[in-house]
């Protein structure tokens, strides 16, 4: 008995440190922030290189870049280590423009212009086997490169997505008002004080506990650089005058994906509404059996998950990458 006794405390201790190696192998693996040319564009990403045959790749939304996305990336790298799958996987955050530090040189930020800086972005850096996970505003871009080239992906995760789907021929804005140095100023305006980017921030989110200056300070920390504000009036202007004329716009063509699509969705979301994830989910093909497409609704939780309700994304996310 005191043999056993012992024998199982020996494990114990052996299963804690296996437990403390994994950790620490995280944490010695830490993102590298790199930039890539293409063509005219110089694209900043984070990354962290395993050699390993399958990627994730994450893309943001509005305000989001690669950094943002760090501290879910490394709680998903823990919870794998815990069954020794971390080093199954790359992990790249890239700054889709203008949001971040990737410096474009695009004639418009229209879904489709974005979509092709995704799609360029993978066959450079021959990517293969990839989940993507896209939140928010990066999800219109990112089911636009996944529709111009499946054959790169393995599984796609949205996360309260704004898609547009069947939304087409929207009206113009030609408000004389909504101009590039109107617009550029008052995004300035926002980014130099601090309460004002704090409770814009917060007007996206239905829990508002995580949110303190630090976090404002690491979305809003991109603004700083030279012209920033004159890129970010030039986006939103195209953004809300782009025709949305595109393959994912079109509900029909969501059949024909043929990828495992998971969506994660704060049933509080105010700005893209829970009935969206609904739609989206039964625009899908769900009568294949090759593989399962899932609908997963966090309750209580609002247009930011990863930032609301950090536990209960975190776990979301895992089963969604595993299921």
């Amino acid at each position: 008995m005191r043999f056993k006794s012992a024998m199982m405390s020996f494990i114990k201790i052996v299963l804690v440190f296996i437990v403390i190696l994994a950790i620490l192998n995280i944490y010695s693996r830490v993102f590298v922030e790199n930039k890539i040319n293409l063509n005219t564009d110089i694209i900043n990403y984070s990354e962290i290189d395993n050699n390993a045959s399958n990627t994730i790749l994450f893309v943001g939304g509005l305000s989001g870049w690669s950094e943002t996305w760090l501290r879910s990336i490394n709680s998903l790298r823990a919870e794998l280590a815990l069954s020794g799958e971390d080093q199954n996987y790359n992990y790249i955050a890239i700054d889709l423009p203008p949001f971040g530090y990737s410096l474009p040189n695009l004639d418009n930020y229209y879904r489709d212009t974005q979509a092709n800086i995704i799609n360029n972005f993978i066959n450079d850096k021959k990517l293969e086997n990839i989940t993507f996970v896209m939140h928010s505003y990066g999800a219109g871009p990112g089911i636009e490169a996944v529709m111009n080239d499946k054959s790169k992906f393995k599984k796609v995760i949205v996360i309260d997505g704004v898609l547009n789907i069947d939304e087409r021929d929207k009206e113009i804005t030609n408000n004389p008002f909504f101009n590039k140095t109107i617009v550029s100023n008052s995004l300035h305006i926002i980014t130099l004080f601090d309460t004002i980017a704090k409770n814009r921030l917060e007007s996206f989110v239905h829990i508002k506990d995580h949110i303190d200056m630090n976090l404002v300070n690491l979305y809003t920390k991109p603004f700083d650089l030279d012209g920033n504000s004159q890129k970010l009036a030039i986006w939103l202007i195209d953004y809300l005058n782009d025709p949305l004329k595109y393959k994912s716009n079109d509900s029909k063509n969501y059949k024909n994906i043929g990828l495992p699509i998971n969506i994660i969705w704060g049933d509080q979301d105010s700005l893209t509404t829970p009935d969206l994830a609904h739609s989206l989910y039964n625009s899908l093909d769900n009568r294949n059996l090759n593989f399962k497409n899932n609908l997963y609704m966090l309750s209580g939780v609002g247009h930011i998950p990863m930032i609301e309700s950090l536990e209960l994304f975190d776990n979301t996310l895992l089963k969604a990458i595993k299921e």
